[in-house]
């Protein structure tokens, strides 16, 4: 096989497997230059020059209530993939998480391409079962060691080789670019807001998160926030969500990074939207209210005391207490550590009175907010070594040659 002929299909359904898929593309074109990458994703695999057949950035779904509405569609792209890779064979099938699309699709290839699974649905699960795995696969990458150990049990080849969040996670932009550029106060302390990814849930998270920012600087006259906010939602959508919130004669916009909230009384409250800034804003925050998520993580290796929130419909709510009994943590750290270092506000629990007596005593300089930090560091010490992209894209390559 020549580099030239070599064909390889990355299947991403949600933004954290679409920003993985994006890095993984780009080690590989640098091994092989001429490689063609083809597959589903979103914007950062296009821009890593995937070839995206199919868009999933409007795929991602929590709960019942959102996930039976992409079902119709996820069935028939299932269809339309199955006979495209039976007419057009691959030499690589990289499916990431997405278990409940991925799997299937694996199931119903016939003949099987050779295929190495990146981040197994349920990584963290430190019990998880991989039996769905048996014969669909032929190598696994995961994130976590105890993933591995899971796997090897039940027959499966699988490598650790670091979580690739190591190698991501890393400020963008310089100290005097950031806060030149977007006029942010050097002298002042920064709170991260991160509503989420998706735009059902910046929509039930920011308006709270814009509460709690009210709250806290009437009483720190010395924070300032910033929510680095998906690039998916506009400044135009999140002035919409917080006039609903607020009342329209409330809010404005200062610029294209900054929305204003005035409040009779009190100084008026800027919060800086900053998409895709996400370790620039948690590398310079002093605490972070962050949707459980990813981005848990990334405050993690970036050292970030947080809270950790999530809040979801009627229906997902029903379904969330039905499943709570078997439910230990939501967030990424409290679920790396088996405790809980980073409080967890969830449902009805998460209120802007409740945020602000969480995320003071993390504001402050005190034993608690020593105690995070130090747990922070444990958290990343349990993902590894950096490199995992590079030795991923190796074994990839390997496998293509082989």
């Amino acid at each position: 096989m020549t580099a030239k002929s070599v064909r390889v299909m990355i299947i991403a359904g949600e933004a954290s497997g679409d920003l993985q898929g994006a890095h993984l593309a780009n080690r590989l074109k640098k091994l092989l230059p001429d490689i063609r990458i083809i597959g589903i994703g979103g914007k950062h695999m296009l821009n890593a020059g995937v070839e995206i057949m199919e868009d999933s950035s409007a795929w991602s779904a929590i709960g019942i209530n959102e996930a039976l509405k992409i079902i119709p569609k996820l069935f028939y792209i299932r269809s339309k993939f199955k006979s495209y890779i039976n007419k057009n064979p691959i030499d690589l099938l990289i499916p990431i998480d997405f278990g409940a699309f991925n799997v299937r699709l694996c199931k119903v290839l016939s003949p099987r391409p050779k295929t190495l699974y990146y981040f197994p649905p349920g990584s963290w699960k430190r019990n998880a079962d991989y039996k769905s795995l048996s014969g669909l696969v032929d190598k696994v990458v995961a994130p976590f060691p105890w993933t591995v150990e899971n796997l090897e049990k039940q027959g499966i080849e699988a490598h650790f080789f670091g979580h690739p969040l190591l190698d991501i996670t890393k400020p963008s932009l310089a100290d005097e670019e950031f806060y030149d550029r977007f006029g942010i106060d050097y002298g002042r302390e920064l709170i991260a807001l991160l509503p989420g990814s998706r735009y059902h849930e910046v929509s039930r998270h920011l308006p709270i998160m814009a509460k709690t920012a009210k709250l806290l600087q009437n009483q720190l006259h010395n924070l300032q926030f910033a929510a680095p906010i998906a690039s998916s939602v506009s400044i135009d959508m999140v002035c919409g969500m917080l006039k609903k919130a607020f009342g329209i004669n409330n809010v404005s916009l200062v610029n294209e990074h900054c929305v204003k909230l005035a409040f009779a009384g009190y100084p008026p409250l800027h919060i800086y939207m900053l998409p895709g800034l996400t370790a620039d804003v948690l590398g310079r925050s002093r605490a972070a209210i962050v949707t459980s998520g990813t981005a848990t993580l990334e405050a993690a290796i970036l050292g970030c005391p947080m809270i950790i929130v999530y809040k979801v419909n009627m229906l997902a709510k029903i379904e969330y207490f039905v499943r709570k009994k078997n439910i230990k943590f939501i967030g990424m750290p409290n679920i790396i550590l088996d405790r809980e270092i980073c409080p967890e506000l969830i449902q009805d629990e998460m209120t802007a009175k409740n945020l602000v007596d969480s995320i003071l005593p993390l504001i402050c300089d005190n034993k608690s907010r020593q105690t995070m930090v130090d747990d922070l560091q444990e958290v990343k010490n349990c993902l590894g070594a950096a490199g995992a992209i590079d030795k991923t894209a190796a074994l990839c390559v390997d496998m293509l040659m082989d």
